[in-house]
């Protein structure tokens, strides 16, 4: 967020900027001197190339060198500047910093009454809110929260009730964090109440966000047919703007309305729920739209499953694989990887065992390369199913081959999920050895799994080594060890 607050102050200085980047961009701090107001401007300029550019520590060089020659300059140059050195510091993972900042800016200028002042301390209070949840002194961000409500809690100017409105959201968020859920609630109704009917698109986009958190943690709360009223109410007053920020969170609202039906069992109106919103949105091409659409699907999938109408789930998962397929936004390859997985699980359950085999090849095809965790994990658990589907076919021999091939890809891995179902490969790689009658084999793939993982305590793991543990005294007892 305080990135936004940056670019904001971006903006500000290209209407004052009078060089070009390209004459100062090799600019560096010690040897430029700000003995003018033109070399200040110069500066703003420099700054901006390099936050642009996510050069921070240059940007806060130039920060600090500029403030230093900053006192005989207007007190909004100098508020804009404490904004930017704050918001720069938070990109740098310096939060205590960046607080500081937005103290000084704070204690500077908060009697003023020049509406742009007014601004730069809201904002202020705002991002010591979100810096302070970052560093999980949840309390203290309340405080601020509630700080900032009080101070402009009566303005009718649009800038400082936005920043309230977020103020408001930030602060349900951080109660949703401590457990805190009624009270979470209430923030929530409170942004309701007080900007409902406003046209301000900056407004409704909070107001609509409230209550699509308000009805998530009403999920939390157990309250259910609660949760579906807001949802239901969210969509009545947002359905038919065309502006994305608001139709992605009516999406929002749509998808977890289906997935509070589906925990109610109450399916079939889930899949009705989950075919509007992709009947609503099937044409736009915004990515967040399309992630919804794809989930929608997903789940929609998931709640046939459940009806037990196998064909139909399966029909959906090729109706998200074929929209979406050969995308590359990684979200959307996610969804279509776990889709293709339970399609795979899907067909076992129909005993379509050679199908099932299939889909995994084309799952590990077409991610095999990929080295992004969300990818691999579906590959990993995708050569998993396959080596237990191929022992199901008494296709022994390529079912310890793939159970090697996993080994070999993801030996290396040092996360526990990995780990997890490595043991298993090798689990069943000695089961699948043993009915092959290599006995000497499976007991040694034991060993080889004792020696790899018998040091540790995680309790998943223990698990699955005293199984592999029972199988090995097994074999050794058929081969009279």
């Amino acid at each position: 967020m305080p990135f936004l607050l940056a670019t904001r102050f971006i903006l500000i200085l290209f209407l004052f900027s009078v060089v070009s980047v390209s004459a100062i961009n090799n600019v560096s701090v010690l040897d430029y001197k700000l003995d003018s107001e033109s070399a200040k401007q110069d500066w703003r300029l420099l700054a901006v190339n390099a936050y642009s550019d996510g050069k921070f520590d240059n940007a806060l060089g130039f920060v600090n060198k500029v403030l230093e020659s900053m006192e005989n300059s207007s007190d909004e140059k100098i508020a804009e500047l404490l904004s930017l050195k704050a918001s720069v510091l938070y990109r740098l993972n310096r939060s205590e910093e960046a607080i500081v900042v937005y103290d000084e800016l704070d204690n500077r200028f908060k009697n003023r009454t020049e509406l742009v002042l007014e601004e730069q301390v809201a904002v202020a209070l705002l991002y010591k809110g979100i810096a302070l949840g970052r560093l999980n002194r949840l309390e203290e961000a309340i405080v601020v929260y509630d700080e900032l409500d009080t101070r402009f809690k009566g303005s009718t100017e649009l800038v400082l009730e936005e920043q309230i409105a977020k103020a408001l959201i930030s602060k349900g968020v951080i109660l949703g964090r401590l457990n805190r859920l009624e009270e979470s609630v209430s923030a929530y109704d409170q942004l309701d109440k007080r900007f409902k009917g406003r046209t301000e698109l900056v407004l409704e986009e909070r107001v609509a966000k409230a209550l699509v958190n308000k009805g998530i943690t009403l999920g939390q709360l157990k309250r259910s047919e609660e949760a579906i009223t807001v949802y239901e109410e969210l969509d009545a007053r947002f359905k038919n703007r065309s502006v994305l920020a608001i139709d992605e969170t009516v999406a929002r609202a749509l998808m977890y309305k289906g997935i509070t039906l589906g925990q109610l069992n109450r399916s079939e109106e889930a899949i009705t729920v989950y075919d509007e919103l992709g009947t609503r949105f099937k044409n736009r091409t915004e990515l967040a739209l399309e992630e919804y659409i794809a989930r929608a699907l997903m789940n929609k999938g998931a709640r046939l499953g459940h009806l037990n109408r196998l064909e139909d789930e399966i029909a959906v998962y090729d109706e998200l694989d074929m929209r979406f397929k050969g995308r590359t936004e990684l979200i959307i390859e996610k969804l279509v990887a776990r889709t293709l997985l339970g399609k795979g699980i899907r067909l076992g359950r129909l005993n379509r065992l050679e199908d099932e085999v299939a889909v995994y090849d084309e799952l590990d095809m077409r991610y095999k390369d990929r080295t992004e965790l969300v990818l691999e994990e579906q590959v990993v658990k995708a050569l998993v199913y396959k080596g237990i589907t191929l022992g199901q076919l008494k296709r022994l021999e390529e079912a310890v081959a793939v159970y090697e091939e996993l080994d070999k890809r993801f030996k290396n891995r040092t996360e526990l999920f990995f780990e997890k179902q490595i043991v298993k490969a090798l689990m069943n790689k000695g089961v699948r050895l043993a009915q092959l009658n290599r006995l000497e084999e499976a007991i040694a793939v034991y060993e080889e799994l004792n020696k790899r993982f018998k040091y540790r305590k995680e309790p998943e793991l223990q698990k699955l080594m005293d199984g592999a543990a029972a199988n090995k005294a097994k074999f050794e007892e058929k081969l009279g060890l």
